[in-house]
């Protein structure tokens, strides 16, 4: 299961995705699921995901 994010300010959490556990804190925080840090991936427009193997998160 894949966890697909999209931020709606870029600037404000940059520094906090590059921090993987920082991330992965707040993103369980946010779902309520412990995810495994290769599980999140992080795009700038949600528009953008073709694939529907996961659970699309839409967080801004």
């Amino acid at each position: 299961m894949t966890l697909y994010i999209r931020f709606g300010y870029l600037d404000r959490f940059n520094k906090l995705y590059n921090n993987n556990e920082n991330l992965q804190e707040m993103v369980g925080r946010w779902t309520g699921i412990k995810w495994n840090i290769y599980d999140v991936v992080y795009i700038e427009e949600i528009e953008h995901i073709l694939s529907d193997d996961g659970i699309k998160y839409d967080i801004a």
